[in-house]
């Protein structure tokens, strides 16, 4: 299965100026709630919830912008009993039995901007090699600020996780991101690569709480027989502050574990707290990460504070060249996480 973004003529070739946007002219899928348009300012209550978007294939090809996309711009509705609708994004799930490709701007990619929880984003490859090859291409998952018309709605939103299980995992110059700029958590970020490797290169996997949210970043986890960062990849969890305005949240959590190695070449590992934003005790704790401190030996939770984060590295060897670090750091209000290593 390929969608590919470019408008083309008559003999195949690609239009200059042929859009990208599968709303208009261009190549897509789209599940959305309450608008069928690309405007998330617009205001139309849209009472269900987002369909599901689910693709079986022996390949799947996404490239020069096409998307499969579930958004929620889900406005104000309400139960019989006062109680507020949730309009969730429908979940996006790809299984491919040789091969998924997002290149040159392929992306999939759920949001809410409403209310309600933007969908989980699941790539299902055992046997199959999967790659993200591009600027803008990967797969992104967020709590984006609730559009102009939602005045007086305080309550959580979920941004979705992202879940990919392949034989082999190659990202380059793409994104993996699961992130919130309003008020609820990031979602959680998995590689799964067990038999194989994962290549990361000049890429970027971030859990975030945005300048001005509140929320939990999530919990970045790669598991494979040996894991490669190369050429300023970037591995990060952060609660951001600006000029204007800081985060309020929980740090999140960063998991590597290879059975062989991990290396890390003019690349780096960071859980950050900016300068601005603060750590909340008030906030309740990803439950996943409640569940990795319960189970941690009581030596190693005397040196972790779980709503800071933590960074840990799990391999029979593990290297750092050409300027790579593993940080983290705070800036603002709360500890900084825990480093732990164990090779």
């Amino acid at each position: 299965v390929t969608f590919d973004g470019l408008s083309r003529d008559q003999n195949g070739k690609p239009i200059e100026n042929g859009s990208p946007s599968f709303v208009d002219t261009g190549t897509g899928v789209a599940s959305q709630v309450g608008s069928l348009n690309s405007d998330p300012q617009k205001d139309i209550p849209g009472f269900g919830q987002g369909g599901d978007i689910e693709i079986k294939a022996h390949s799947l090809n996404l490239k020069n912008g096409a998307a499969l996309s579930n958004i929620t711009y889900g406005g104000e509705s309400f139960n019989p009993d006062g109680t507020i609708i949730y309009k969730n994004a429908g979940n996006i799930t790809i299984n491919a039995d040789d091969a998924v490709n997002l290149t040159n701007g392929g992306q999939l990619r759920s949001d809410t901007f409403g209310i309600g929880n933007a969908g989980n984003i699941t790539v299902n490859g055992e046997n199959a090699k999967v790659t993200f090859d591009g600027v803008s291409s990967g797969i992104q998952s967020d709590v984006q600020p609730l559009k102009a018309s939602i005045q007086n709605f305080t309550g959580n939103r979920k941004a979705g996780n992202i879940t990919v299980n392949a034989r082999e995992f190659s990202l380059t110059g793409a994104v993996l991101s699961s992130s919130t700029s309003g008020i609820g958590n990031a979602g959680n970020i998995s590689i799964q690569a067990k038999t194989g490797t994962v290549s990361l290169n000049d890429a970027q996997v971030l859990s975030t709480v945005e300048s001005g949210a509140k929320g939990s970043a999530g919990i970045i986890s790669i598991e494979s027989k040996s894991i490669e960062l190369n050429d300023n990849t970037e591995l990060q969890t952060v609660i951001r502050a600006s000029e204007q305005n800081g985060a309020t949240g929980n740090g999140g959590v960063i998991l590597i574990s290879a059975t062989d190695s991990i290396s890390l070449n003019n690349s780096g590992i960071f859980g950050t707290i900016e300068q601005g934003a603060t750590v909340s005790d008030k906030l309740p704790l990803n439950p996943i990460i409640e569940s990795i401190y319960d189970n941690l030996d009581d030596d190693l939770k005397n040196f972790i504070a779980p709503r800071s984060g933590f960074i840990l590295l799990q391999a029979k060897k593990i290297e750092l060249k050409k300027g790579s670090s593993i940080n983290s750091s705070t800036f603002g209000l709360g500890d900084a996480g825990s480093i732990i290593i164990d090779a």
